[in-house]
């Protein structure tokens, strides 16, 4: 009897030990399936924020594009819309040329609605990844893709987020080749301007030059003697340009007023206190 109490209770010690197991695992489980479902809701509502975003910065011009459309375009323009927007959330949607467009730092994509199809693409298909040859059809020398007749007939939603994801890099990669190129023209042509502007000598109009030279005017010709260069090139050429007589004069009697008063030749441009020097 004391043998058989012993595996009695040695049976009873394993089947808790299981239970306690099973317990284990199935605490587990469930912890698990509280996790898939809390990431499965979290990126339903990272979708449904995208989605709300991407609709409040949709343009209205475009809402009125697709309701103009043909019966057989109105859906494939939606699902394109919806495509390009679920593919990135930063593309701003504008009418260019007349047709929507979606853009980055340039036109990233687009589509355009005609009687009988609707064409769209890559604005950069050319150096898309594209084995099948999806976005350059044979004779299509457009922005790029297939003209389409249905939805049936638009790649599936991944290709769309492929050829998404190589535009926008593509698109970055302009516009800062864009701007280098700007930044080095504007070193190169602003520092020859400078030398330029800085070489050419001030020529003053005779009767500039004898109005100055007049006692009445000695407080003109102080600030004339104390302005740039450029400001004195500025009222000198002015008065140089006018082709009539009566012009030529109107023009030197208020460069005579302004300078006694202090001023430069665009002292309505300055802030209040550089426009009196």
């Amino acid at each position: 009897m004391p043998a058989q109490g012993r595996a009695s209770r040695s049976q009873g010690s394993a089947a808790g030990s299981r239970a306690k197991a099973r317990g284990r695992s199935g605490a587990r489980r469930e912890d698990s399936g509280r996790a898939r479902s809390g990431a499965r809701q979290a990126d339903s509502g990272k979708a449904r924020s995208g989605a709300r975003q991407a609709a409040g910065r949709r343009d209205p011009r475009v809402d009125a594009y697709i309701a103009r459309a043909a019966p057989f375009a109105q859906p494939i323009l939606v699902h394109l819309r919806e495509s390009f927007e679920r593919a990135s959330d930063g593309l701003v949607e504008q009418l260019k040329w007349g047709h929507p467009s979606y853009c980055r730092h340039g036109i990233v994509c687009g589509f355009a609605a005609f009687k009988a199809h609707v064409s769209w693409g890559f604005w950069l298909h050319r150096q898309l990844t594209d084995p099948q040859g999806l976005l350059r059809p044979e004779g299509n020398e457009g922005m790029g893709g297939a003209r389409v007749t249905s939805i049936a007939d638009l790649p599936p939603q991944r290709a769309i987020n492929a050829w998404m994801k190589e535009a926008l890099a593509l698109d970055l990669a302009r516009a800062e080749a864009a701007r280098e190129r700007r930044r080095s023209g504007k070193a190169a042509d602003g520092g020859a301007a400078r030398r330029r502007r800085a070489a050419r000598p001030v020529v003053v109009p005779p009767e500039l030059a004898r109005a100055l030279a007049q006692r009445a005017h000695a407080a003109a010709r102080k600030t004339f003697a104390a302005l740039a260069p450029s400001q004195q090139r500025d009222y000198a050429d002015w008065i140089a340009e006018a082709r009539r007589d009566e012009t030529r004069a109107r023009r030197l009697a208020t460069t005579l007023e302004w300078l006694a008063e202090g001023k430069p030749r665009h002292w309505k441009y300055m802030p209040a206190k550089s426009a009196r020097r």
